[in-house]
């Protein structure tokens, strides 16, 4: 049954046709007792389309990075862009706004899958997907060096990548390990994260490349952090630059069996982290927006919990995200989202309606 109160959640006769059986809160008007977060794309969001910025129409997102003033965008094929993340900000919606291609030679047939910016150094870091090699990047001249990681024994390709004080945190493809960790030089530094038998959650699996996943971010402070399905918590990176360091553990997280398998990304909002999860669809294949998993770390006394909500973005699916002190960027398929950081005053307004976050309980909450 999907209980919830019509007049304080607008969305609510599409959300009664999705498959899931879910009760709906939203904040305290729903009588759950607990105050709805600021909805990723609220005041002052703006939307800039691929074809505003003049880029190929069969280009696909797949991930992005931020630095102070840009949006860099990784597409297939194999594309880097970079946009003004002030873009639109006094012309409206993306007037006038080009992006510029940064021309960097793909091999035949090379796929990238991640791209990051070295808080070190500036530099962009791209993954492949079609083989175990990082590709560093100079964001002023296109220069390009190759960083092959075969001593890892991976050979599948790679998934993600985040730069942080020590080094490099790599999500590869496959492997017997769901992280490696490299120098800047290329020199391995370590593993996290074995997969096997032994692991209680080995059985999940990545609706896109059918092995288990850790989920790859960075705080403000150039601290990597990761989140495994394996055990369902948020780690963070510690010790000193060129060194293997360790993952130190944060709480798990409780989150089902069917969440965890729609999770696509890791992200920060509001200084919270946040899980990316499945597209939300109506009648006729509708977009209605996209599920987010936003995750409490809980305390010393027990796990936390995850949080699902819908993210409504004006009914645009989410590919990805990414934020920092400064905002929040996201990719859809027709373009770019970019929302301003919230104050305090705005993180406790009411929601903007038509581009909200629904959250949700399980249906005993509240009772």
């Amino acid at each position: 049954m999907v209980t919830a109160s019509a007049r304080a959640c607008p969305l609510l006769p599409a959300l009664l046709l999705l498959p899931a059986l879910v009760w709906i809160a939203c904040g305290d008007a729903a009588g759950t007792g607990v105050a709805a977060a600021r909805p990723l794309c609220g005041e002052g969001t703006r939307f800039v389309s691929w074809a505003e910025m003049g880029l190929p129409a069969d280009a696909m997102p797949l991930d992005l990075a931020l630095d102070r003033d840009s949006v860099w965008v990784v597409f297939d094929p194999p594309l880097l862009a970079r946009l003004p993340r002030r873009a639109g900000a006094e012309t409206g919606e993306g007037a006038g706004v080009r992006a510029e291609v940064l021309v960097v030679a793909p091999e035949e047939g090379e796929v990238w899958t991640a791209v990051d910016v070295d808080p070190v150094d500036g530099a962009l870091w791209l993954a492949r997907g079609d083989g175990d090699e990082l590709l560093r990047v100079d964001p002023a001249t296109g220069a390009l060096r190759r960083l092959s990681l075969a001593g890892f024994g991976g050979g599948g390709g790679l998934v993600d990548v985040r730069a942080g004080r020590q080094g490099l945190a790599v999500s590869p493809y496959c492997s017997e390990h769901g992280l490696w960790t490299v120098a800047r030089s290329g020199e391995p530094l370590g593993t996290a994260f074995p997969a096997g038998e032994s692991d209680p959650h080995a059985d999940l699996r990545d609706p896109r490349f059918g092995c288990p996943r850790v989920f790859l971010d960075r705080l403000p402070e150039s601290e990597v952090v990761a989140f495994a399905l394996s055990d369902r918590r948020l780690h963070r990176w510690r010790g000193a630059a060129g060194g293997a360091g360790a993952w130190a553990a944060g709480e798990p997280v409780a989150l089902d069996e069917e969440a965890a398998g729609s999770v696509s990304a890791l992200f920060h909002h509001d200084g919270t982290p946040v899980l990316l999860g499945a597209a939300a669809t109506g009648p006729g294949d509708r977009p209605l927006g996209t599920w987010i998993h936003r995750l409490d770390p809980g305390s010393s006394r027990g796990g936390g919990a995850a949080r699902a909500m819908l993210e409504r973005c004006d009914s645009r699916v989410l590919v990805a995200a990414e934020g920092d002190g400064a905002g929040l960027a996201a990719l859809t398929p027709g373009g770019l989202l970019l929302v301003p950081a919230a104050d305090s005053a705005a993180v406790a307004a009411a929601e903007t309606p038509g581009s909200g976050s629904t959250p949700l309980a399980p249906p005993d909450a509240g009772r």
